[in-house]
């Protein structure tokens, strides 16, 4: 392992990015159909459905296009950056989606099916290992949930393709849990940092950061509650640019800047919440407006359950809808801040002057979004 290097990685016939590693099977798409055999009832594959979909630009590839997608491809490290000139001295990794003259893509579709949450460790293992060719990993809480919001993964954009960033910060006890998001090409909003700070100080220096070569225009921090941290917060807030303060709550707007307490931001905060689980479960279309999160391999377990945390209540009325969504006992201080980072790029779109906020320079207009789907999909 001390000699890995890399991930070959499929090649995008309609972006032409390196984007697609061999072993990430989630961007394959299909639809299944409803298969009675007696007693025996479950879902089949159609396998006229079956795509690989580029999750930078949302291009569905056929088949046809696997061994050319494979000439074409490269290795790329855990971050999505091109590795050349490499050395015979060190290791590559390589997935099933690397073969497809030994393994279809219908196979491997099946595979994954087979490996779901439902299945024994063994099959779940055999999948890991002999089909996307990486260390087996025991499926977690939620693996359902997991496994969509997983589909969202992508190579963290260049600076290039950034519009701007925002910082985003929920209040805890004994610190304060961060992310970044940046606005891209076709509204497109990209995860490129997230972690924990001790201090009001790690704060500020997240806040003054850099990330992915881009510093954050505007950011946002939850003030309530915590014994004294509030006032932490609001010192901090009131002596920087660009940075708010944000209380959650049932308001009858998207947000609202509050008339008592200055730069304090008033969010409704069940409808980001609905925003948000709509983003993590029911999009289909990567062109525009896509929520993403980076590769795989670079992902906190903590993160990601913190996402996952939300669930529809089975014994409340309408509680499959996503703004009545309920946390059931787990943290979930990184879907706040998720859930936050929408409200202050609303703000943005509203109140930034355009050499601010360019995001005109890198698109043509503001994507609306889809419609939302209350019920969603959560086969592996």
């Amino acid at each position: 392992d001390s000699g890995f290097a890399g991930y070959w990685t499929l090649r995008c016939m309609k972006c032409h990015r390196l984007t697609m590693p061999s072993h990430a099977v989630h961007n394959l798409q299909w639809e299944c159909e409803d298969v009675k055999d007696g007693d025996e009832t479950g879902e089949r594959i159609k396998p006229e459905t079956l795509t690989l979909e580029c999750p930078a630009c949302g291009h569905r590839h056929a088949f046809g296009f696997a061994q050319r997608m494979n000439n074409e491809g490269g290795y790329c490290d855990a971050d999505g950056n091109e590795i050349t000139g490499y050395s015979r001295r060190v290791g590559y990794q390589w997935g099933a989606l690397a073969c497809p003259r030994v393994f279809h893509w219908h196979a491997i579709a099946e595979a994954q099916m087979s490996a779901g949450s439902t299945a024994d460790m063994y099959a779940q293992a055999d999948f890991d290992n002999s089909w996307r060719g990486l260390w087996f990993r025991p499926r977690r809480k939620h693996a359902p949930s997991l496994a969509v919001i997983r589909r969202h993964c992508a190579a963290l954009p260049a600076a290039a393709d950034i519009a701007s960033a925002f910082f985003s910060a929920d209040t805890q006890d004994n610190g304060w849990f961060w992310v970044v998001r940046a606005v891209g090409r076709n509204n497109n909003l990209s995860l490129l940092s997230n972690g924990f700070a001790r201090t009001i100080q790690e704060v500020k220096e997240r806040w003054d950061d850099s990330h992915s070569g881009v510093r954050c225009v505007m950011g946002i921090i939850d003030e309530g509650g915590h014994g004294d941290m509030p006032k932490y917060v609001r010192q901090l807030v009131l002596a920087e640019r660009g940075l708010y303060g944000y209380k959650g709550g049932a308001f009858g707007e998207r947000w609202a800047h509050s008339k008592n307490i200055p730069k304090l931001i008033l969010g409704n905060a069940k409808q980001y919440q609905a925003d948000l689980l709509y983003y993590m479960y029911s999009q289909d279309d990567r062109s525009n407006n896509y929520w993403f999160i980076p590769p795989e391999e670079t992902l906190e377990d903590e993160y990601m359950n913190h996402l996952a945390a939300m669930q529809k209540v089975n014994k409340k009325k309408h509680g499959d809808q996503y703004e009545n969504y309920e946390n059931l006992g787990q943290p979930d201080h990184y879907f706040d801040c998720e859930k936050q980072a929408l409200c202050i790029i609303d703000v943005a779109y509203k109140e930034l002057k355009a050499w601010r906020f360019p995001v005109q320079n890198l698109r043509r207009g503001i994507q609306k979004p889809q419609q939302r789907r209350h019920a969603p999909s959560l086969e592996m």
